[in-house]
């Protein structure tokens, strides 16, 4: 039920966040990293690419153990006990041919493989309730039922000791993840707003009761005792063994492809956005199909290689970190975009809200930690070492993530707070507008340690009788104010205003500049001895005020376009004409 409850949560924060707009490969990754940025979206998907190709992993031991014990059971520890590393890396070759040839074929075969995972279940439960299982002396009975219902931990391999309701939790937590398999999977859908959420929910659904009717099923008609011993108990209760074998073999087999194909995507979504330097050539895809057969490739060696750390009950809590980790970052993400307020977050699925949102998260971060401390301790550092990493090398974005829209919302809140009626004289600080037509390094800069920590603002204006013609050129040197304050680093805004004198322009500018109780109360205009205002006239009709003096005159030659000029062009001038 704990298992369920997490992933149930997630799932209404996933279904909201991907009926909001257009769902493109990548899924998981691609809808975390442009609700919370590249940074925090590649760390994410970096540990939930690993997640799941250490899932086809798990998937894949799952069925060379089911191999092992049905058709050699002798052969257990042959080999020097690689035997069954054997059986799960054939079981993983396969799965690597199905990849290979596409979705197509997976999709295809998928419907044939749950058909056949669910009359298995079906046959070997009816064997339970209403026939003569082999292995049970009377059947089903709800007095079984109740003796069984109590906990009872013993010692056991599985646990590596005594077991534990943690243990065991982590055992099988596995059995709920993979809720995010149409979700990896959304550049392969036609409608993958619609469709995830709805087939997500359904399989939880579904997933849920079978679980729970199985439950009932092994503990009204099975010992205690043989539960925990016999691993094959299932199977040896159907009518013919042999049904449920392949139901394990379909389900393990399917699970692994699931993995293999999510991973795979997840980690051509990375390698196209090139979150990480040189991994572009993982991205490649098939002509027909975009089939990222590179990173099939890649998925596989590495789910071989942890072929080699140990059976399923070792594996497992690995997985369960990292999914709980994964499942927190989903509601992570849809929290945020809730809470932030911005208009285009307007999803189709409308069953969630910020507070289910809230609680799946911490619930994921509480199992997470209940788990296993260690392993969530080491996944949490592995992720804040990828952030970092990545704060400074991630390329530039235009995702338009969700950040923005936070610093925009506690910005508005407390610019409302800031009440200029309680402004006292001792917490007064110099909030500066500098007025300028060239940019004065010196000035500029002198002007920056003036302000200590108040506004400033950086302004020019623009002249013309024709507003309509001089709305480009204001914008143009605005755009070129702020690519200037970017370069430089200066903590300060942009301001042009628009006139048809140059004092109505700077009026406009001195009036204008600030916002509710943050505006300038210094204003600061460059020293031109001899002044005499004369207007230049710009090719779309607007205009700037020049000098007329000796030293302008002499510069006049310098004099730009109020185009934008490159930031490398102007970034290391101290003194020179900008517009």
């Amino acid at each position: 039920v704990l298992g369920e409850a997490q992933t149930v949560l997630t799932v209404l924060s996933l279904s909201a966040i991907v009926s909001n707009g257009t769902m493109k490969g990548g899924g998981s990754y691609f809808m975390i990293s442009r609700s919370l940025g590249p940074e925090l979206g590649g760390a994410m998907g970096f540990l939930f690419y690993i997640s799941y190709a250490v899932s086809a992993t798990f998937y894949a031991a799952g069925f060379g153990k089911e191999v092992q014990q049905t058709f050699f059971a002798d052969m257990e520890h042959a080999w020097g006990g690689f035997f069954l590393t054997f059986c799960s890396s054939c079981a993983l070759l396969l799965v690597l041919i199905v990849a290979l040839i596409g979705a197509n074929l997976f999709t295809k075969i998928n419907v044939i493989l749950f058909m056949m995972q669910f009359g298995a279940i079906f046959v070997a439960l009816f064997t339970i309730f209403f026939g003569s299982p082999k292995n049970s002396e009377n059947g089903w009975q709800s007095s079984l039922l109740r003796e069984n219902w109590s906990p009872g931990y013993k010692r056991n391999d599985a646990c590596q000791g005594e077991c534990s309701f943690q243990k065991v939790f982590a055992i099988i937590f596995p059995a709920v993840t993979g809720v995010m398999e149409g979700a990896n999977l959304s550049g392969d859908l036609k409608n993958p707003g619609k469709d995830i959420g709805r087939g997500t929910l359904m399989a939880v659904v579904g997933a849920f009761l079978i679980y729970i009717v199985l439950i009932i099923a092994f503990a009204g008609a099975f010992q205690r005792e043989e539960l925990i011993t016999n691993e094959a108990i299932f199977q040896e209760a159907c009518v013919n063994e042999y049904v449920v074998v392949v139901g394990i073999l379909v389900s393990t087999s399917s699970s692994a492809l699931g993995a293999i194909f999510g991973g795979s995507r997840v980690l051509q979504a990375l390698a196209r956005d090139e979150i990480f330097p040189r991994t572009k050539w993982l991205g490649r895809g098939t002509v027909k199909g975009d089939e990222p057969w590179v990173a099939v490739l890649v998925t596989w060696g590495i789910s071989q290689a942890c072929m080699f750390i140990g059976g399923l009950d070792v594996i497992a809590p690995i997985i369960s970190t990292f999914f709980c980790l994964s499942y927190a970052c989903c509601n992570l993400a849809c929290l945020l975009v809730s809470i932030s307020g911005t208009p285009n977050f307007r999803p189709r699925f409308k069953y969630f809200s910020w507070h289910t949102c809230l609680f799946g998260l911490i619930l994921n971060i509480f199992v997470m930690f209940f788990l296993n401390v260690y392993y969530a301790t080491a996944s949490l550092v592995i992720m804040l070492g990828i952030f970092v990493y990545l704060l400074y090398t991630a390329p530039q974005t235009t995702w338009g993530d969700v950040r923005q829209a936070l610093i925009y919302h506690q910005v508005r809140k407390y610019l409302l707070r800031l009440d200029t009626r309680l402004q006292h004289g001792k917490t007064w600080r110099p909030s500066v507008l500098l007025l300028i037509d060239q940019l004065n390094g010196p000035l500029v800069e002198f002007c920056s340690h003036l302000k200590k920590g108040g506004l400033y603002v950086i302004g020019n204006v623009v002249l013309g009788a024709r507003f309509d013609r001089l709305t480009n050129t204001a914008s143009r040197m605005k755009k070129a104010l702020g690519d200037y304050i970017y370069t430089e680093n200066l903590k300060a805004f942009p301001a042009v205003a628009v006139g048809s004198t140059a004092r109505t322009a700077y009026q406009n500018l001195m009036v204008m500049s600030g916002l509710g109780a943050m505006t300038p109360n210094t204003v600061v205009v460059p020293y031109i001895e001899g002044l005499h205002l004369k207007q230049q006239h710009h090719p779309d009709g607007g205009s700037a005020p020049t000098p007329t003096t000796a030293a302008s005159s002499a510069r006049s030659s310098h004099h730009t376009d109020t185009k934008a000029e490159s930031p490398d062009r102007y970034s290391n001038r101290s003194k020179s004409q900008f517009f």
